[in-house]
């Protein structure tokens, strides 16, 4: 039931932030290497200071998601 609330809360966020969610949380999981907010910008083109906002709304999203 857990993973279901998640797989369903990571399909309510954009791809912009699912992209960012997905490379910060499970890179290290896939790649055995951490994505930092610099990278990840780089990568979107984007500045670390964007990278860490849209990080921050798609965790608010998540959150309200898996509260129901």
């Amino acid at each position: 039931e857990e993973v279901g609330k998640l797989e369903s809360a990571l399909g309510k966020l954009n791809d912009r932030e699912y992209e960012v969610i997905s490379r910060y949380y499970f890179s290290a999981a896939k790649s055995g290497k951490d994505e930092t907010f610099a990278n990840i910008a780089k990568e979107l083109g984007i500045s670390r200071e964007r990278t860490r906002q849209i990080k921050e709304r798609a965790l608010t999203k998540l959150r309200l998601h898996t509260r129901k």
